[in-house]
């Protein structure tokens, strides 16, 4: 095999085995839950719409997942048991800069999404949105994010 300029660079070509993303790609997303009803309230969201939803339990496993599969979403569910938000935000944030993090909470005001964009979050979903505005929220994200990368190229 051919070595070339571009990877040893570590430019990515046309078919480096990482998805070329556009606003057009289905949504490939991350949810990092313990809670089953949210997770499955996200599939069947999800599941009309063609998307890729995964799931971590925990944060570590979630930072595994986003560097071995480049996922570039992902829903950070805000444990109602009292778990802090704003280290697992950052601890994403920082393991994977490109990853557009989304906080799920159980509460939403527009003190808490000016704290999730201070800590490089992208929004706030209400954990108990219904599905029209899950989709709206998510499919908005990705098109952010992939449109965002569309204008580097």
């Amino acid at each position: 095999m051919r070595t070339t300029w571009r990877q040893l660079l570590g430019m990515r070509g046309q078919n480096s085995g990482v998805p070329h993303e556009t606003p057009n790609s289905p949504v490939r997303l991350l949810v990092i839950t313990e809670n089953d009803r949210f997770y499955s309230s996200l599939v069947d969201a999800g599941s009309g719409s063609g998307w890729d939803v995964r799931r971590a339990s925990a944060i570590a496993e979630a930072i595994e997942m986003i560097r071995a599969h480049s996922i570039r979403l992902a829903i950070l569910d805000w444990d109602e048991n009292g778990h802090d938000w704003r280290d697992g935000l950052r601890r994403l944030t920082s393991a994977h800069q490109e990853t557009c993090i989304l906080l799920a909470s159980p509460v939403m005001d527009d003190n808490l999404r000016q704290e999730v964009l201070r800590f490089r979050g992208y929004d706030v979903v209400p954990k108990r949105a219904d599905r029209d505005q899950i989709i709206r929220t998510v499919q908005f994200a990705w098109f952010w994010i992939t449109a965002k990368k569309e204008t580097r190229h």
